[in-house]
């Protein structure tokens, strides 16, 4: 069988997630295609499959009617009679399920890896009439409302499909001491980490000033970076806070440095749509606090949850972060493995079949 995955870009997550997609095919052909961003060998490499493209585009490409990006993506279906067509976000979505009038695959699977990617009129329209063969993916059930909201209940078309933890990831982890030699952390009390881009969805504004009410000698290393770093600078300036937040900014392969904290706190809102942060923790085996909105608290993996957007709930839950022991990852992470998730994909490809021979 042979399977085509379209992405945008490399950037974030998106190398580990269609390595994930292309790791549930191991007895097939996989092919994946990055729209935009340099050629990488690395990136080639941590993608897997048995080919990788680079068309290089830039963001000017994906405006519009986006005519350059078809024909490129024409020519590889034009070449290779592609069973299943993977299309991770919206822009590859659209462009697969324009293309796959001329070129049918057997399965077309667009991943929706976020909240409202389908409230414009135009966008579930494509999903509900001009597309209808299109099968979807979310990658939490709270993602599978959100698209239910705009496009109806779009029966047999709608799955979940949990992301899957890294099968590397333990043996890639620093120890302690390295990590926090590699991070330079010289702090003696309790230290709490934070992963992620410095952007609204993710409350680090919340989180600081939870911090700061808690009252506790606890630090925190904010790992990212993003629009909204100079403001979050200027807040921890203000409540004098200087000494016990540290921002990182942008650190490569930040999961390898998880050990050097005491726990892990993802403050996001309801936006969030899953959180890869909390298995990376979990492998780890820091103990974690999260929001109860969104992806994140439907995943059952955090140790103590608080109600978003509540600053003096999350103090009090920062508190007892400091008294929490780990559990073990095996059994926070029995239900996203690479054997769980393969299995849903299975799962997926067999209802699509079913539902294609009744058509």
């Amino acid at each position: 069988m042979n399977v085509l995955q379209i992405c945008h870009d490399a950037k974030g997550p998106f190398v580990d997630i269609c390595k994930q997609y292309a790791g549930a095919f191991p007895s097939d052909s996989v092919t994946t295609v990055y729209l935009c961003g340099p050629a990488d060998d690395g990136v080639a490499h941590g993608t897997g499959g048995d080919r990788v493209l680079f068309f290089e585009f830039d963001t000017a490409a994906m405006r519009g009617v986006k005519w350059r990006v078809l024909t490129r993506l024409a020519a590889v279906m034009r070449e290779t009679d592609f069973d299943v067509v993977i299309a991770h976000r919206y822009k590859c979505i659209y462009l697969a399920g324009v293309l796959s009038y001329a070129y049918r695959p057997r399965a077309l699977l667009g991943v929706v890896h976020e909240h409202n990617v389908l409230k414009r009129p135009t966008r579930s329209m494509f999903v509900r009439w001009w597309c209808r063969h299109l099968v979807l993916l979310a990658v939490s059930d709270s993602v599978a409302r959100n698209i239910q909201q705009y496009c109806g209940e779009l029966s047999g078309r709608l799955f979940t499909v949990y992301h899957a933890v890294r099968e590397d990831l333990q043996v890639r982890l620093l120890n302690r001491t390295d990590a926090r030699s590699a991070l330079d952390l010289t702090m003696a009390g309790e230290a709490f980490v934070c992963v992620g881009r410095l952007v609204r969805k993710k409350n680090h504004a919340l989180l600081i000033d939870a911090l700061h009410r808690s009252k506790l000698d606890i630090h925190l290393s904010i790992i990212g970076d993003g629009p909204l770093r100079s403001s979050l600078e200027q807040q921890v300036d203000r409540l004098g806070m200087t000494k016990r937040v540290v921002f990182h900014g942008h650190v490569k392969e930040a999961f390898r440095y998880l050990k050097a904290f005491d726990g892990l706190v993802l403050a996001s809102g309801g936006e969030e749509a899953f959180g890869m942060a909390l298995l990376e923790a979990c492998v780890a085996e820091l103990p974690i606090v999260c929001s109860d909105a969104g992806g994140p608290g439907e995943l059952g993996i955090a140790d103590l949850v608080f109600e978003a957007g509540n600053a003096d709930v999350l103090a009090d839950r920062l508190v007892e972060l400091t008294q929490l022991q780990s559990r073990s990852s095996q059994e926070r992470l029995q239900h996203f493995t690479m054997d769980t998730f393969s299995r849903r994909m299975t799962t997926v490809l067999s209802a699509v079949s079913k539902k294609e021979t009744r058509e």
